[in-house]
């Protein structure tokens, strides 16, 4: 019974807070009845709360007998009141309250508000302990709440308004603003706001504006009139450039002659990320309060982050409403077989998903005049004049057409898009309105016009116009769909049969698989005939496919077709028209064969030539008839299925030409990726071989060079091909090709029609089983680098080898003469550069320090002044990288005159700082008294043991900062000092820290981070950093070769021609 009692109570509390919650809402919303939300105390909330209680409490226990109310403290003397808020003695009752009633202190932080009296018959002290806990710790919340504003309404009426800091009020505010943003109920939240805001800043009136609209106001009825000549104003200078957008707020006094009463106004503006600009404002009729900063703030905040909320919902809405649409759209057009129902659908989709209300469809007559077929208009009068209208196909330019070929729509919302088409259809609606394109093949067959809702342009635009492509891409299918279909249906029984090859086979992207499947569905549609597809390149028939039981004797009629048929067959794939013979045997002179087909009683033949411009193999699908000639029935069938299969054939030979094309420019890719790399001719010829060798197996292959004017052999393979070819014959004739751009095929068979093909076949005959030789010049701007010579034994080729074949040359091109340029170049600079490259034996070092040192310097082309020093003192050991500014022989000079003076200072002087402080004045004195354009940057690191400690003292003279990385760890060192060079009396100061065994140190030059891209992207010191971080190293040589690999493939090619030189350095402890 008990706990039957509690379960009953606690369904009564649920209920009445929700109750309580549903008024709230009301409360604020319903701002007509409380434009003033401090009109409403605590007391308002808990007599609602109690009257709540007692309605549901009477109805859950019809045996019980209650009321409840609530006494403010002031209206009863709490002396009148037993201090235990239960009463417990039935002979003591305060006046005008019942001994058996309920009595519930209620207070809040502590304070007493009153008391809430319970009159409730015949129930025990356990009840009544259970209830007063149930509701006490209910209440308390809404009790806070409204206790808050109360206190604010009592100070304002005590003339405290501007001490007052609206802390109670703001934890009201925020909890509110929380729980309405949570239920995305924003107009409920801008009301509170505008009536809130013009209560406690005791202003006239308040205007929320956004774009160029009033989203939200509360004014005063005085003002009203004064609002239309404030607010263009306000609208003006929301765009304007000056506007401040999220400062502080602004006062601005009102000076309009024709603004009576609005004296000043304060605009606090906002923006919405992405969406636009608004102002919060506040109309003064009488004198300006002081305003909280803090509180303008928060209102903008709230007012911006509803806005943006509503935007976004609407926008999400309104996508996921336009995509469900969509899908019911298309669901809708597919089922669509005439065009009558096809009308029907476009018009209802256009009217479901745009709201649209008048729509006219025109299609293209032969005469290529576009007139309408289907008008759906609410004003009849325009009906007669759009039913005359004629469109002509040249009202529509180049731009739109091929803007309606590739199924993309038109949206006209403003006067500036004027074409002869625009024009026209302006007389029809008023913009904005959108024109879908329905495209079969390629060829506009018809436009869909429509009107819009400005609103939806104005907001939506960029959904719109994908929403229209969309309908662009469903209207064209289903106007395909349909009329294939009728024209099918008008001329075939079968339509079934039709129907189902067409929605089938249109989707299938396997050449092999379709071409099977049209042999099948063609024997079963003519049960008596021999469906046959064949390739005719080069004049040959070849089988695709036939059915098995047919083969040898398809096989017999193929290889002896007569002249007078290859002819036929040849005229009809270059015209594309299909022929029919009605008696095969005629055309048939050889007796024996004449014999074997008549015995087997074949009698026609109909041939039909595949439309296609993507494949090379001449389709054509040939049909024979046993035991008696086709009816007329089945050869307008035929004919009709041809142009289809034509489509069908094209869309898979595309499907197949993307993915044969798409491997190809993959595998070249991969291997363009590999070839850039690599710094010297030899290797590019070597990863050249090693490719052709994997593409085709080839038995030969020979790289001839130019070199100095000169032709050289790099590599032949095999090697013993030299003793049985003269390689010299073939080059001389090499010379008579000219300069070609594709491969050249060289056999038996064309080397008859050619005497330099014919030379150049007499000496690769020599080899056993060769088929095919392929020479690929290499060409790099009309000049022949040299030739790729290919022997092979494999008669056919397929398309992916053959792309890559015709692509190779312009791939290898650029690589080889890179590398050949950078060869020459390293060739006359290395005499140059060896007197500047100190030769360190870094064994040495690392043996007598127990160090892992590592070094690896990249040559410019220009002579350029990095510079690396190891060197030795009695403490430990120095290291120092620089870079001298300028390039060339000059910078070379002063390079040297740096090192030098480096290794003499820092040999001789123990003092490390001192050394680096003698330097520059050195320098400064000796280099800038010759120019004062030239500095030195310099990063010296010394290492040095002290007691069992390894120390690092360093200084960063304008370098880059090096990195320490033990571990997981990562640490950059720098001093953020001046270079050298720069000021003789600088004074460099040195750091010092330990490091600890194990850790990585890296040097390097800018030449790391400043090295660019193709695109003019450079590597930067982020992405080095972050590659340093994330790798791991074995030593310091693994270190240097990874960071310069990942340098590489920034770089994209083979580092041939970095603008500086690129030196790295890195020490393992």
């Amino acid at each position: 019974m008990a706990v039957s009692f509690l379960e009953n109570i606690l369904k009564i509390v649920s209920k009445t807070n929700k109750d309580t919650l549903i008024f709230l809402e009301e409360l604020y919303s319903n701002y007509e009845n409380s434009n003033n939300i401090l009109n409403y105390t605590y007391k308002d909330l808990i007599n609602f709360y109690l009257n709540n209680l007692e309605l549901n409490f009477n109805q859950e226990f019809s045996n019980f007998k209650g009321s409840f109310y609530f006494i403010d403290q002031n209206e009863m003397n709490p002396n009148e009141i037993t201090q235990n808020p239960i009463t417990q003695n039935d002979s003591y009752s305060p006046d005008g309250i019942n001994k058996n009633n309920l009595v519930i202190e209620l207070k809040l932080k502590d304070k007493l508000l009153g008391y809430i009296i319970c009159n409730i018959e015949f129930i025990d002290k356990l009840y009544k302990n259970l209830l007063m806990d149930l509701i006490q710790s209910n209440i308390e919340v809404f009790v806070y709440l409204f206790s808050s504003l109360y206190n604010l309404e009592q100070e304002t009426l005590k003339g405290n308004y501007c001490k007052v800091k609206f802390e109670s009020y703001k934890k009201a505010f925020y909890d509110i603003s929380k729980a309405i943003l949570s239920s995305l109920n924003i107009d409920l939240l801008l009301n509170i706001i505008c009536n809130v805001s013009m209560d406690l800043l005791l202003c006239s009136g308040c205007l929320i504006i956004f774009r160029d609209k009033v989203v939200y106001s509360v004014i005063n009825e005085l003002i009203e009139q004064d609002i239309k000549f404030i607010v263009p104003s306000i609208k003006e200078e929301l765009y304007s450039e000056k506007v401040i957008i999220n400062g502080n707020y602004e006062v601005k006094e009102v000076n309009n002659v024709y603004v009576k009463y609005i004296k000043k106004i304060v605009i606090k503006n906002f923006n919405v990320p992405g969406v636009g600009r608004g102002s919060f404002v506040l109309l003064y009729s009488t004198d300006l309060m002081e305003i909280d900063d803090d509180f303008i703030s928060i209102v903008t905040t709230n007012i911006a982050t509803a806005i943006e909320t509503r935007i976004l919902f609407e926008q999400l809405g309104l996508k996921n409403s336009f995509l469900e649409k969509l899908f019911i759209a298309s669901t809708m057009l597919s089922e669509s077989l005439t065009f009558d129902e096809l009308f029907s659908s476009i018009n209802h989709s256009l009217k479901d998903i745009l709201n649209s209300s008048n729509i006219v469809i025109f299609f293209k007559t032969k005469n290529q005049i576009f007139k309408p077929n289907y008008i759906s208009f609410k004003d009849s009068r325009l009906i007669n004049f759009i039913e005359e209208s004629n469109l002509s196909a040249t009202f529509i330019d180049t731009q739109l057409m091929n803007d309606f070929i590739k199924y993309r729509s038109v949206i006209f919302y403003k006067d500036f898009y004027k074409t002869d088409l625009s024009q026209f259809f302006d007389l029809i609606l008023p913009k904005p309105y959108v024109v879908i394109p329905i495209v079969q093949k390629g060829i506009l067959e018809g436009l869909v016009i429509s009107d819009l809702d400005k609103n939806l342009v104005q907001n939506y635009l960029s959904l719109l116009k994908d929403i229209a492509n969309h309908l662009a891409i469903l209207f064209s299918t289903a106007f395909v769909r349909v009329n294939i279909y009728q024209k099918l249906l008008s001329k075939s029984k079968e339509s079934k049969i039709i129907n189902r090859i067409i929605f089938e086979y249109s989707s299938k992207r396997e050449l092999n698989s379709l071409i099977n499947d049209i042999v099948k569905e063609v024997s079963l549609l003519i049960p008596y005939s021999i469906p046959v597809f064949i390739s005719f390149k080069s004049n040959v028939p070849l089988i695709l496919k036939t059915i098995d039981h047919y083969k040898s004797l398809v096989s017999v009629i193929l290889n002896n077709f007569p002249y007078s048929i290859q002819n036929k067959l040849k005229d009809s794939i270059d015209n594309l028209k299909p022929f029919i013979i009605n008696d095969y045997s005629l055309f048939i002179d050889d007796v024996n064969i004449y014999e074997y087909i008549k015995s087997l009683g074949l009698k026609s033949m109909i041939a039909i030539p595949i439309n296609t411009e993507t494949s090379n193999l001449n389709p054509v699908l040939l049909v024979f008839s046993l035991k008696k000639r086709f009816e007329e029935e089945d050869m307008e069938l035929l004919l009709s299925l041809g142009s289809y299969f034509g489509v069908f054939f094209e869309n898979a030979s595309i499907y197949a030409f993307l993915q044969e094309r798409l491997v190809g420019t993959q595998m070249l890719y991969d291997f363009l990726q590999i070839i850039t790399s690599v710094l010297d001719p030899t290797n590019v010829i070597n990863n050249v071989y090693l490719f052709i060798k994997k593409l085709l197996n080839n038995e030969i292959f020979i790289f001839i060079q130019k070199k100095y004017n000169n032709y050289y052999f790099p590599l032949v393979e095999p090697e013993s091909l030299t003793k049985n070819l003269n390689i010299y014959n073939v080059l001389n004739r090499l010379g008579y090709l000219g300069i070609s751009y594709k491969p050249i095929f060289i056999n038996q068979n064309n080397a008859k029609l050619n005497k330099d093909y014919k030379l150049i076949w007499e000496e690769f005959k020599k080899i056993p089983n060769l088929v095919n030789v392929i020479i690929l010049p290499i060409v790099y701007v009309r000049e022949i680098l040299g030739y790729i010579i290919i022997g092979t034994s494999k008669s056919y080729i397929n398309e992916i080898t053959n792309f890559i074949l015709d692509n190779i040359s312009f791939v290898v091109s650029t690589p080889l003469k890179n590398s050949i340029i950078l060869q020459e170049q390293v060739e006359i600079s290395n005499i140059i550069r060896q007197a500047l490259l100190t030769n360190i034996d870094t064994k040495y070092l690392s043996k007598k320090y127990k160090l892992d040192i590592f070094y690896k310097h990249i040559s410019s082309r220009e002579i350029t002044a990095d510079w690396l020093e190891i060197i030795e003192d009695n403490q430990g050991i120095t290291f120092i990288i620089a870079d001298v500014s300028g390039k060339g022989a000059k910078s070379a000079i002063y390079t040297a005159q740096a090192k030098y003076a480096a290794k003499a200072l820092f040999s001789s002087l123990n003092n490390f700082e001192a050394a680096v402080n003698e330097l520059n004045k050195i320098l400064s004195v000796n280099i800038s008294d010759i120019s004062s354009n030239i500095f030195i940057t310099m990063f010296a690191l010394k290492l040095y043991k002290k007691e069992e400690k390894i120390i690092i003292e360093y200084i960063s003279a304008g370098h880059e900062p090096a990195v320490i990385k033990f571990n997981d760890s990562f640490l950059t060192l720098t001093t953020n000092d001046i270079p050298l060079c720069v000021d003789k009396d600088y004074k460099y100061v040195s750091k010092k820290m330990e490091i600890d065994k194990g850790a990585f140190v890296f040097l390097y030059t800018d030449g790391v981070i400043d090295i660019k891209n193709p695109e003019g992207n450079v590597y930067g010191r982020e992405k080095l950093f972050e590659f340093i971080k994330q790798n791991n190293f074995k030593d310091s040589k693994d270190f240097c070769e990874k960071v310069y690999i990942s340098i590489m493939k920034h770089f994209s090619e083979p580092l041939q021609n970095p603008v500086d030189d690129i030196t790295l350095l890195t020490i393992k402890i």
